[in-house]
């Protein structure tokens, strides 16, 4: 009896797992890789290098006290938390397990990847900023969920993207945690 109860709960997370895993494969692979590199050297090409043309004066910004302007916290203060949410330790994991498995020629090619992906990052921030609203106590607020939402012309579709991806990624990391503890113990 306590078998049976048991394979009743194991049977859905396996099933969850194999699809989660079937579309890890498709949307992980070669298709996002050439995505996100694409949109990065398109927004390169849009944008005429952003990214070099402009690394001085944001410099000059970074360490200039905030005077004047919109806004809660100096850009200095919005820099880093922007950092805070995109650089983890993932990130430090994934550019020691490329070099162990790549050679420094790995280094490059995540240098040059990086150089291209900060013109997406910047389109990103920027719509972060064009959508933003105030409340009334004079705070801002804004970022993804409200880009997607104001930014699409369709707001149900935004409204729907938004609440499904940090859905879906909770529903996946949590197949991932329990996957490994329910294959520890084997039903007979």
């Amino acid at each position: 009896m306590q078998d049976i109860l048991i394979l009743s709960m194991v049977i859905p997370v396996i099933f969850i797992h194999q699809i989660l895993t079937t579309v890890d494969a498709l949307v992980w692979g070669p298709f996002m890789i050439v995505l996100l590199i694409g949109t990065g050297i398109y927004l390169t090409f849009r944008l005429r290098g952003i990214q070099a043309c402009k690394l001085l004066y944001s410099l000059r910004l970074l360490i200039k006290h905030k005077e004047e302007g919109r806004g809660d916290i100096s850009p200095f203060r919005a820099l880093m938390t922007t950092l805070s949410g995109t650089i983890g330790t993932g990130n430090i994991a994934g550019v020691a397990t490329a070099i162990s498995l790549g050679g420094p020629g790995a280094l490059f090619w995540m240098w040059l990847t990086a150089i291209v992906g900060m013109a997406t990052k910047f389109v990103e921030c920027t719509l972060a900023l064009h959508f933003r609203e105030e409340l009334p106590d004079g705070t801002m607020i804004g970022g993804p969920f409200y880009y997607l939402e104001r930014g699409i012309k369709n707001p149900q579709l935004g409204l729907a993207l938004g609440m499904a991806f940090p859905l879906l990624a909770s529903v996946h990391l949590l197949a991932l945690a329990i996957w490994p503890r329910l294959t520890r113990y084997p039903l007979h």
